[in-house]
């Protein structure tokens, strides 16, 4: 795949940063039970449903590294039935080639260039599953997207650039 540069810096100071912009999403609870997820679809992330539903939380981070963990997934103060949206610009420089981006989680995860699909993580299994996609970047300043969720259980979130 071949990603298109924006030809100068986004004129957004937050966008130019070097912190991901990170928001929170959760779903409702069934029945007054905490464990359980209204929606038990989920099994696959709710993507439609955060451009629309309104997140609880904005924080930001300088990295996307959150290990297994069953304490709460980053400083969502949730471990279940939480959806997260992270949102960077990375600069590639005048001429550096990213060529490869990968995605480990425990939960769905997608990776979005552009709002382009590269990277298609989705779906419930264990933290082992890691999916990766080559990329061509010729540099410049692209808008990255990263969408996770986690229904149930430990919560693996991890971003490789190599």
């Amino acid at each position: 795949i071949v990603a298109s540069p924006t030809t100068a810096a986004p004129t957004d100071v937050v966008t130019t940063s070097p912190y991901w912009i990170v928001k929170y999403y959760q779903a409702s609870i069934t029945l007054g039970n905490p464990w359980w997820c209204s929606s038990f679809a989920w099994s696959t992330l709710p993507v439609s449903r955060l451009s629309s539903q309104s997140h609880y939380k904005t924080s930001t981070t300088t990295d996307v590294y959150y290990p297994s963990t069953t304490l709460g997934f980053a400083d969502s103060g949730l471990v279940d039935c939480v959806a997260v949206w992270f949102q960077h610009y990375l600069n590639a420089g005048p001429s550096t080639c990213i060529t490869e981006m990968c995605l480990r989680s425990d939960g769905g995860s997608k990776l979005y260039i552009y709002d382009e699909l590269l990277i298609d993580n989705d779906g419930l299994y264990g933290p082992d599953e890691k999916k990766c996609a080559g990329i061509s970047v010729p540099g410049g300043f692209y808008k990255i997207d990263i969408k996770y969720f986690n229904r149930l259980a430990a919560a693996t979130l991890i971003f490789e650039m190599k």
